[in-house]
């Protein structure tokens, strides 16, 4: 008799075909009728506590989110897997909605009209990922783009008497101006003239995120792009938000790779016409805040930027410091435009029609309903072919949801993250790999005043983590946690990923990271950052980091304190084995300072590392600083802050740094001095 609490989902679907025999060794059926989602949704839905739902081996191509709105309890959980030795995939890719047209040179390309909507993310020809391209002239086999039907051309006139104006805040708002249509579009142009007392480079933000309510913050532009990249995001799931920026008639191209930032704007003295275009849609939100600056000004007498339409001087110019709000623009509505089209060119002798061609179009693939949704069980499941923006993830755990366990789960192929985390307790993540990810595998974030508590991360693999390159790896990580509390992390291997290893960011107290390997990552193995109390770093083998915005280090520590970092091997680092940044003018959630000290450093091998084997602050005698001790450099060379810089801070709203002067030190017995150690220490050499 089968076990009455256990649900089998079965299908009726055929096996796939022949040709995409080598991609499914398994020989896995494939899920793809909407009423197989619709009934895998219904099961979820009248799930108990002490339920086992067990899924038949195959694909399941999802059409929509997965929604679980019931949980289990402590002593009958409810349990999702599939059995074990088979391979049950959950898919957010489908074909595309279009036929494909022959360009020749085995180049082809499907219309995308404004209809379709659904975000665009990878793109898949049978099993195999394609490469992203920005333009037609970078596309060679097995690369695709999204690009725009009608490109852009600067326009040799505007009407000068027709001006649209920012509201007090700076917000450009283009929503009146839309069509009501939202199968149509219609190119804006906005003109205005830029003055500049002295030719110089400057760069030019357009901000189209909302503020936080109740704060008048602007968030990062993390949230949300509509510059010349394509990511699948919040507000503009459906495309990227085409525009241009002509200065003075040459098309400017630097922008930020995930900022709105245009850079290297080569302002001419005097009047510089600006230049904006850009294809607004109806029911998108283009609320535009456009400032501008210049670089390479140090004094505070030089007068900065000003704009208007009819270049018209004000009485006094503003401070070079306060950048610009640009609030007038000549205003021009073009025809309507056209969708965009994907691009894709395939190796020789094959056409789109010999392969299964699609594309990741679902954000997140399963969450859970608004009410806490707790004691679940993830086992023998692989999650594939999301699309998303960083802060969210395939698998979504929101709110107070607690005691989710992920065991023997496969994640692969998301622009965005695997597991996200929203506050909760007790979640185990237990033997998961996760490969090909766009930004952060796993990542837990608890709101202000709240934690993540005991989450537990073991036996983990990650590999190629922040694919996309968000954040230039800053903003980027395997695991990153924020505001957590007794969590571990334990085991894992970390690899090959244009990011940090692991990330505890903010408010991280109390937790242990221990026994994982970590090499090939970009920034930083382990990042403690503004982290305090009790945080254990013990018996890691971190190496070969890779160079990025803030060096390359095997431990890196900002703005942290009271750690106690012991028996970790740091070698062949492009930078430092271990690397102390500079104090910033940041305090804490409570408005608590932060502080940089009471750091326990021991039995730690440091070797071989390329700059140096630390840099840290030089400690004068009676300072409270950090302890080092029992520790092996090879060689022996260390990067030591001036004790009269040391408590300099870096600016995080502006994001100035002070001048900080650095000592270099070739000996043991140099370095116990200046850091204020006792000469008995029993630091060595090999």
């Amino acid at each position: 008799m089968p076990n009455p609490s256990t649900i089998s989902v079965a299908s009726s679907v055929q096996q796939t075909s022949s040709r995409n025999s080598s991609t499914n060794a398994l020989a896995m059926q494939d899920i793809t009728e909407q009423s197989q989602t619709q009934t895998l949704q219904q099961r979820l839905d009248y799930a108990r506590p002490g339920q086992c739902i067990t899924l038949d081996q195959g694909v399941y191509h999802l059409d929509q989110t997965l929604i679980l709105r019931h949980g289990g309890n402590a002593e009958n959980p409810l349990v999702i897997q599939g059995k074990p030795g088979e391979k049950v995939v959950l898919r957010g890719d489908a074909p595309l909605p279009g036929e494909w047209e022959s360009l020749g040179d085995h180049c082809w390309r499907m219309a995308i009209p404004l209809s379709f909507d659904k975000a665009i993310g990878d793109l898949f020809a049978d099993d195999q990922c394609l490469t992203e391209v920005e333009g037609l002239d970078q596309l060679k086999p097995l690369c695709w783009g999204l690009l725009q039907a009608q490109p852009f051309a600067y326009p040799e006139t505007v009407n000068r008497t027709t001006l649209i104006h920012c509201n007090d805040e700076g917000v450009l708002d283009l929503d009146a101006n839309a069509l009501s249509d939202p199968s149509t579009s219609q190119r804006h142009i906005l003109k205005t003239y830029v003055h500049c007392p002295k030719a110089c480079e400057g760069s030019l933000h357009l901000d189209n995120t909302r503020p936080t309510p109740g704060t008048g913050q602007w968030p990062m532009a993390l949230v949300n792009d509509f510059y010349g990249y394509r990511r699948a995001d919040e507000d503009f799931a459906k495309r990227k938000q085409p525009i241009a920026v002509y200065v003075n008639g040459k098309k400017q191209t630097l922008w930020g790779r995930h900022s709105p930032l245009l850079r290297g704007i080569p302002w001419q003295k005097g009047w510089n016409e600006l230049l904006i275009l850009l294809d607004a849609q109806a029911g998108r939100a283009h609320r535009f805040k456009l400032t501008a600056s210049t670089h390479h000004w140090n004094t505070h007498s030089e007068t900065g930027l000003t704009a208007d339409p009819g270049k018209q001087l004000p009485t006094s110019m503003p401070d070079v410091d306060e950048g610009l709000v640009i609030n007038d623009f000549a205003y021009e509505l073009g025809g309507e435009v056209d969708g965009q089209y994907v691009y894709i060119k395939l190796p020789d002798g094959q056409t789109p029609e010999q392969m299964q061609i699609t594309a990741s179009q679902i954000p997140c693939l399963l969450t859970h309903d608004n009410e806490p949704c707790n004691h679940v069980v993830l086992r023998n499941l692989c999650f594939e072919r999301a699309t998303a923006n960083p802060k969210f993830a395939m698998v979504d755990l929101l709110g107070q949801a607690s005691h989710w366990t992920f065991k023997d789960c496969h994640f692969k192929h998301t622009t965005g993250g695997c597991i996200n985390i929203d506050n909760g307790v007790r979640h185990t993540i237990q033997s998961c790999s996760f490969d090909h990810v766009g930004c952060t595998a796993i990542q837990a974030w608890a709101r202000q005043h709240h934690r993540v508590h005991e989450l537990t991360i073991r036996n983990c693999q990650f590999t190629r983590c922040n694919q996309r390159g968000f954040g230039l790896g800053w903003h980027a990580a395997c695991v990153k946690i924020c505001r957590a509390s007794q969590c571990l992390i334990k085991d894992c291997a970390m690899s090959d990923s244009d990011a940090h290893g692991i990330w505890l960011d903010w408010e991280c107290e109390t937790n242990h990271i221990t026994r994982n390997r970590i090499d090939h990552c970009t920034c930083s193995g382990i990042f403690l950052e503004a982290s305090r109390w009790n945080n254990c770093v013990t018996h890691n083998h971190v190496s070969h980091t890779q160079a990025g915005p803030f060096g390359g280090s095997g431990i890196y520590m900002h703005d942290t304190s009271d750690s106690y970092i012991a028996h970790n091997i740091l070698e062949y680092n492009v930078d430092f084995g271990l690397r102390m940044g500079l104090a910033t003018n940041r305090k804490l959630d409570y408005g608590i300072p932060i502080r940089r000290s009471g750091n326990v450093i021991v039995h730690n091998v440091m070797q071989h590392n390329g700059k140096a084997a630390m840099d840290v602050p030089q400690e004068l005698p009676g300072d409270i600083g950090n302890h080092y001790d029992h520790n092996v450099y090879y060689p022996a060379r260390f990067v030591l802050v001036d004790p009269q810089d040391k408590d300099k801070l870096f600016n995080a709203e502006t994001g100035k740094s002070p001048e900080i002067r650095r000592h270099e030190v070739e000996s043991l017995r140099e370095l116990q001095e200046m850091t204020g150690q006792d000469l008995s220490s029993s630091d060595q050499l090999p």
